[in-house]
């Protein structure tokens, strides 16, 4: 197991992330694509961890709190990020893992919940590990 301690941050869509889709910037092969960006003043100067990004048609909860192993549950994408800033948005494109549908451009056509969560990756040092 890496020598790292994994916390996590939980930025909802409107409170500490901005998400944006641009289906505009998207083509029929690409499908839809999201820019997300932590607001400018908020956070360390750069963060590395996973981002995921979350899809519900479900409005009874946060999408985040719908992702389960039933078959109810609702989709969840994700990236990993490093030095990640303040300000500058991160596409979260077709090359995001994704959780029950695999492929970001499978998602059928409607209305979503839309919500953005960044794990925090916090990487310790041993004393003794090479630099």
């Amino acid at each position: 197991m890496p020598s790292s301690l994994r916390r996590t941050i939980g930025l909802t869509c409107g409170l500490c992330l901005l998400v944006l889709a641009s289906p505009e910037s998207a083509t029929p092969d690409s499908g839809p694509r999201f820019s997300i960006a932590i607001p400018p003043g908020r956070g360390e100067p750069s963060i590395d961890g996973r981002l995921l990004l979350l899809l519900s048609t479900d409005p009874a909860a946060e999408p985040r709190m719908q992702v389960n192993d039933s078959p109810r549950t609702q989709m969840v994408f994700g990236m990993d990020v490093e030095a990640m800033k303040p300000g500058q948005p991160v596409t979260l494109d077709a090359s995001a893992s994704g959780f029950p549908i695999r492929n970001r451009n499978d998602v059928p056509e409607g209305d979503y919940f839309v919500q953005a969560v960044l794990h925090r990756y916090e990487t310790f040092r041993r004393a003794d590990a090479p630099s």
